[in-house]
């Protein structure tokens, strides 16, 4: 049995192409089940999973590609360079999924 890898970076991407004007990060979680979960943080108001998913049908991807969890927060974390800081990004998703 074969394990498929789900790159953030394609879901980040994903977002990017139908929220362009605001900031969005993923990352891997422990999954509510087993495995892991994607979950999306993004500074867009009012984010739809339709909208992504369209988005998703149009370039083709399959369905692993579209996060477990869309959440909205004020900011996206971003290191001092101006790029996304990862670390504080997945901790930050793990405190918002905390049950």
């Amino acid at each position: 049995m074969g394990v498929e890898f789900t790159s953030v970076v394609v879901v980040e991407n994903l977002a990017g192409a139908v929220w362009p004007d605001a900031l969005h990060a993923a990352a891997a979680v422990p999954g509510r089940n087993r495995g892991e979960a994607i979950v999306l943080l993004t500074e867009q108001s009012d984010p739809t999973p339709e909208t992504l998913h369209a988005q998703l049908k149009a370039e083709g991807l399959p369905e692993r590609f579209l996060p477990d969890r869309i959440i909205t927060v004020e900011q996206i974390p971003v290191l001092g360079t101006g790029k996304v800081d990862t670390v504080a990004v997945t901790k930050l998703a793990l405190e918002l999924t905390a049950d």
